[in-house]
């Protein structure tokens, strides 16, 4: 709790993004009957994230390329 004030997300900016977006593309969009399915639809969705999808900061290329 040293890097970031109660009430204040700004705080850590990269955290609240990648919080903000896994939220709205998975967590908003899918009921999970289980952990284990929550599990499976997760680690799926963080494979393409961390591989195939584009990133900015890449100059829109994916992190494997």
């Amino acid at each position: 709790m040293a890097f970031s004030r109660p009430g204040t997300p700004g705080d850590n900016a990269h955290c609240e993004a990648f919080n903000g977006t896994l939220r709205r593309e998975v967590l908003s969009q899918q009921w999970f009957a289980s952990h284990a399915e929550a599990r499976t639809v997760l680690t799926a969705w963080r494979h393409e994230y961390n591989t195939e999808r584009p990133h900015n900061s890449l100059q829109h290329y994916p992190p494997a390329h």
